[in-house]
């Protein structure tokens, strides 16, 4: 096999593993045996993301597992922090770590949250504090569960529409985002949204006229902005 075709098929596996069926997880398998492909790509997503989590699953000595022993094992792991190492962009195979239910990706130089994230639909909270996030992926209107978004302290420009499909948000934290001078006119109807925090100054304390009326139910805090190295 050549190694356009193999990779082609092992992006197609990958897709087949994502998708959480058993008989898909099977087939795929069987198709990796029978054209002799190397999974150790995706083993090795899986394995940089639990070395790299601050707290570590249970999940006996993953670190020598083979793919077919890692896979259902994952849905185990309900919590993953990640601090203190240099992550450009959240590895593909985060979308292995089907039950997580909080994310916290503190510190860590990151740009971009990936494609993975989509498939992480019981994801309740997420973090990504100081970082340099420029945007937000579409997919993540897919987290239809998400109650916490942290962008504190990031290089955003401005928010993707998707974020209007996150009707279970209660926080979105927005402070220390200089470049974040727009805000879209829906932020403030997300159904279940009760604390908006924007920076204080960028908006000088004052609520953006694309937002008003604010609901009763939503309380808008400030926070300034603090440099990066003092």
């Amino acid at each position: 096999m050549d190694k356009v075709s193999a990779n082609d098929l092992l992006e197609k596996l990958k897709l087949m593993f994502l998708s959480g069926e058993a008989h898909q997880i099977e087939l795929a398998f069987m198709l990796a045996e029978s054209n002799v492909l190397n999974l150790s790509p995706i083993e090795t997503g899986i394995k940089t993301i639990l070395s790299l989590s601050e707290i570590k699953p249970r999940l006996g000595d993953w670190s020598e597992a083979g793919l077919e022993n890692l896979i259902y094992p994952l849905n185990m792991v309900l919590t993953l922090c990640i601090e203190d190492c240099e992550m450009k962009q959240l590895p593909a195979e985060i979308g292995f770590f089907k039950n997580l239910g909080i994310i916290e990706l503190h510190g860590i130089g990151i740009e971009s949250l990936g494609d993975g994230i989509q498939y992480l639909s019981k994801l309740r909270s997420l973090s990504t504090k100081n970082n340099r996030l420029e945007y937000l992926p579409e997919s993540i209107g897919n987290l239809k569960k998400l109650r916490s978004l942290n962008l504190h302290d990031n290089l955003l420009k401005k928010l993707p529409d998707a974020l209007q499909e996150l009707e279970e948000l209660e926080l979105l934290q927005l402070s220390k985002n200089p470049q974040l001078k727009e805000l879209p006119v829906w932020l403030c109807r997300l159904p279940s949204l009760k604390k908006l925090i924007l920076d204080k100054d960028v908006f000088k304390e004052k609520i953006p006229n694309a937002l008003l009326p604010v609901p009763e139910t939503l309380s808008v805090e400030w926070e300034q902005i603090q440099p990066r190295f003092k």
